[in-house]
């Protein structure tokens, strides 16, 4: 074979590639991880599955990656430069794409990346406040259980009093008993008792029962939030149903004692009664059902009211809602924060930085250049002293001071 000199191999030997700088492989860098993160991200946010979904993700992922390295080299890159030579605007419009893109990048990325955990995490707030509420109005549905007793004494005692009317008409004192006008009266004063005290006994009956089947659906309800097993979107779906079920049983769990109804029968007994030509019998059966109204008042007043109600069940989870858990999410929050946000306006400062001191180096500042006045003053100075060797020496710059001789542009004839 021929031999070849060393010069040929020189001639023929490719030019070397030209190697990326450290800003623009950290860049590109970031730029892959940031698009790995929102593929990881997007999935949460997008919803369904399918070929198209997966299209979608792709191609945004792709896109984010472009945009973030394109707008954060040419930020490094040439608006750093740029403001370091004057362009305040290009400083300005560099900074704030940075941080565009990133805030943009980093909503999306944080966001799609706990959503999940955030609906999971508003579920079980959700939860605790149904049991919360359940608590309550279980504690007041056993504090109106007072008005059993109650109803069942104004009973007792009206039915007492009618019989002792009916037979010898102890409350009127004229006749020997019988079914007169205040027998009349207390007779369907005890009608009306009597139904009311049926339907406290019946929801008093009823109470215990209720009160334990909210506590089974409550149990069911944690239940299904920690099960690891399902969608999500079905997991939700039994959920929602069950807090409707829970909702049927504590209006009913409220209706147990009617207390509106013997708020209503405690008014009419606290009306009292008027018998045509008899005064003192009307005062005297006034004074007797109105005592049975206040006591009835004052066991309901002592009930209380029935506690908190029930918020509604939580929407879907969104960006903003899920943005309203950083201080939860505080690492993953941190860690894409500077991947998106921090580390390219760090790289912009510490780039903006480099220019300057390079431009320091290679071009100091001149000083500052004197007046054409103190030159010709200079120049005359050097003129007087030729002993000097026409050296002109520097005279600092003063201002006018009192008995020189042109002071304030006007001649002084004493000097």
């Amino acid at each position: 074979m021929p031999e070849t000199d060393d010069r040929t191999l020189e001639l023929t030997r490719l030019p070397p590639g030209r190697k990326l700088s450290f800003q623009s492989v950290t860049l590109l860098v970031c730029a892959i991880a940031s698009a790995g993160i929102l593929a990881l991200a997007l999935p949460n946010i997008i919803g369904g599955d399918g070929f198209g979904v997966w299209m979608k993700i792709a191609l945004l992922a792709v896109a984010a990656m472009a945009v973030s390295y394109g707008v954060n080299r040419l930020a490094v890159e040439r608006g750093a430069p740029l403001a370091n030579i004057g362009y305040a605007g290009a400083g300005i419009a560099s900074v704030f794409s940075i941080l565009a893109v990133g805030t943009g990048l980093w909503t999306a990325t944080f966001s799609g990346l706990v959503l999940k955990d955030v609906a999971q995490l508003k579920l079980e707030e959700h939860g605790a406040k149904l049991t919360a509420v359940v608590a309550a109005q279980s504690q007041a549905a056993s504090q109106a259980a007072r008005v059993v007793p109650a109803i069942s004494a104004v009973v007792a005692d009206l039915a007492a009093k009618r019989d002792c009317e009916m037979r010898s008409s102890c409350l009127s004192g004229s006749g020997n008993g019988g079914r007169g006008p205040v027998a009349r009266i207390l007779e369907e004063r005890l009608g009306r008792a009597e139904a009311i005290a049926g339907q406290v006994l019946a929801g008093s009956t009823a109470r215990p029962e209720i009160i334990a089947r909210l506590e089974e659906m409550l149990g069911r309800y944690q239940d299904i939030l920690r099960s690891g097993d399902g969608r999500a979107k079905e997991k939700r779906s039994q959920l929602q149903a069950l807090d409707g079920h829970i909702r049927q049983a504590l209006g009913e769990l409220g209706e147990a004692v009617p207390r509106m109804l013997v708020a209503a029968f405690a008014g009419e007994l606290a009306s009292g009664v008027d018998i045509p030509g008899r005064t003192d019998v009307s005062r005297q059966l006034t004074g007797i059902l109105r005592g049975h109204a206040a006591t009835l008042r004052s066991v309901i007043s002592s009930i209380g009211d029935r506690g908190p109600q029930l918020p509604a069940f939580p929407g879907q989870v969104g960006v903003a809602d899920a943005l309203g858990y950083v201080g939860h999410f505080a690492p993953i929050a941190a860690i894409t924060a500077v991947v998106e946000l921090i580390f390219p306006t760090v790289l912009w400062v510490y780039a903006f930085l480099t220019y300057r001191w390079a431009m320091e180096r290679t071009s100091p500042r001149q000083p500052r250049r004197g007046s054409d006045e103190d030159e010709a003053v200079q120049h005359l100075f050097a003129l007087r002293q030729p002993a000097l060797g026409g050296e002109v020496i520097e005279i600092a710059k003063r201002g006018p001071q009192k008995g020189d001789p042109r002071r304030l542009g006007r001649h002084d004839p004493e000097r």
